[in-house]
């Protein structure tokens, strides 16, 4: 998720068991600081204010409701540069209902405007200098994984770090 803005919701897919420490420690490999880095994940919001976190839950958990468990394929690399300093990996499989996903969670009146638009992706390396980007990006090129999206996680923004305040199962 991005930087914490206290108070902001933000709404992910966990990356599940090992391969979610596998890529943490390749993150942390790029040279961000390991005590710094959330688990991995696929974003689906991070710009959602509501003082209302239960009904905020509640909102998510109905548009969780409406799709089915599915598949992510990850596979490849790709770049906000030169937008963001941000290398990821790309979803092969499961962007539409990421997509889907996070337009729901918009139309039920949680987010509000991004600074970009909204591109499901698993971070590889963010704020590193362009030389950890480059090998970042070149390293994981063919790098592939599948891994199932059965909930949703929903945090809340606090003063130092990212608080989970729910989960709700995708499928209902």
């Amino acid at each position: 998720m991005e930087a914490l803005t206290e108070g902001a919701l933000g709404v992910v897919i966990a990356v599940p068991g090992p391969l979610a420490a596998q890529l943490h420690g390749w993150r942390a490999s790029f040279g961000e600081a390991a005590e710094a880095l959330v688990p991995p994940h696929v974003t689906i919001l991070t710009h959602g204010i509501t003082d209302d976190v239960d009904a905020a839950v509640t909102a998510v958990a109905a548009v969780a409701a409406r799709t089915a468990p599915f598949t992510v394929v990850l596979r490849g690399t790709g770049s906000f540069l030169p937008h963001s300093p941000v290398a990821f990996l790309r979803l092969a499989t499961g962007a539409r209902e990421c997509v889907d996903l996070h337009e729901g969670i918009l139309a039920a009146g949680i987010g509000s405007g991004a600074r970009f638009p909204y591109h499901p992706h698993v971070t590889l390396a963010q704020g590193v200098d362009r030389q950890a980007l480059d090998e970042a990006l070149i390293r994981f090129a063919g790098f592939a994984a599948t891994f199932p999206a059965r909930a949703l996680g929903v945090f809340r923004a606090g003063e130092q770090e990212w608080e989970q305040v729910g989960e709700v199962p995708l499928g209902g």
